[in-house]
């Protein structure tokens, strides 16, 4: 019962921390996929340029909200071992830091 009370195995607070940032990238590209203006709509509106950025300010502005409630709340949800957490954060932290620079960069390239 003991077991049961600490929280989960540690491989699976580990495997949140990796897969999570993946979906989070994933997830983070496809709004930024989806937010992109049609071809018609940027002929048609002088103010897209002004559209298309304040959607992508937004979803960018979301996504980071997100990362950060992640690295803050699934620690402490998921286990309750002051070590695992500290795992937890050593692994999430520098993936999240990485997959903001790889998204940030790949939208200004494209």
């Amino acid at each position: 019962m003991a077991e049961f009370q600490r929280g989960l195995p540690t491989w699976v607070v580990i495997v949140t921390a990796v897969v999570a940032r993946i979906l989070f990238g994933v997830l983070f590209t496809v709004a930024i996929d989806a937010g992109r203006l049609s071809e018609s709509e940027w002929r048609s509106d002088p103010n897209a340029g002004d559209t298309q950025a304040y959607t992508n300010e937004a979803i960018v502005f979301l996504y980071v909200a997100a990362q950060f409630v992640f690295l803050i709340v699934t620690p402490f949800a998921m286990t309750r071992r002051p070590r695992l957490r500290a795992a937890f954060w050593a692994i999430a932290t520098p993936l999240c830091l990485l997959r903001s620079l790889i998204a940030t960069f790949g939208q200004m390239a494209g």
